[in-house]
């Protein structure tokens, strides 16, 4: 577990009680969190999958962010690509009540030090719905820029969806 301040931490999604593991499952599927999500929900072979890729650490990373012990959502890299020294970052809260500690900002700050300075990356993209209003102005807070030529059109629930990248360089 990585103490970020102290009432936040963070701790690999692979030390974490299967539980927790679940517990992020039905979060993942969950109105309030898939809406933002390219993908509109997963299977839990999906699920089980993804945290033993996440166990490899090379791929992708998950971190749960607890605050007081309370897993309160999650901060993770989707996406790794050692080769070319690129990541992808996101982050949920599904646990509102601690919004005023600001643990999203504290996880992914800590994140964003960890992919830089000991995973070696270069650069860290984000890919948000360009309806998530909330979540590019995080990202922006976190020193993310937008780039305006790369949007792509999804299809998600019926409905043509933009997504737009942000990008953070080292």
């Amino acid at each position: 577990m990585i103490h970020l301040d102290q009432t936040i931490s963070i701790q690999d999604i692979s030390e974490v009680s299967k539980e927790i593991q679940w517990i992020l499952f039905d979060w993942r599927n969950s109105e309030e969190i898939s809406q933002y999500f390219l993908l509109s929900s997963i299977t839990k072979e999906q699920h089980t999958q993804w945290i033993k890729r996440n166990e490899e650490k090379k791929s992708c990373r998950a971190f749960v962010i607890f605050g007081e012990k309370t897993p309160l959502g999650l901060a993770y890299f989707p996406h790794i690509d050692s080769d070319h020294h690129q990541g992808e970052l996101g982050v949920y809260i599904y646990n509102r009540s601690y919004q005023q500690f600001k643990p999203a900002h504290q996880a992914c700050r800590a994140l964003i030090q960890m992919a830089f300075y000991q995973m070696q990356l270069n650069s860290l993209i984000a890919q948000i719905l360009a309806s998530n209003i909330r979540s590019s102005r995080f990202f922006s807070s976190l020193g993310f820029k937008a780039l305006p030529r790369i949007e792509r059109e999804i299809i998600k629930n019926g409905q043509n969806k933009t997504v737009l990248t942000y990008i953070l360089n080292k």
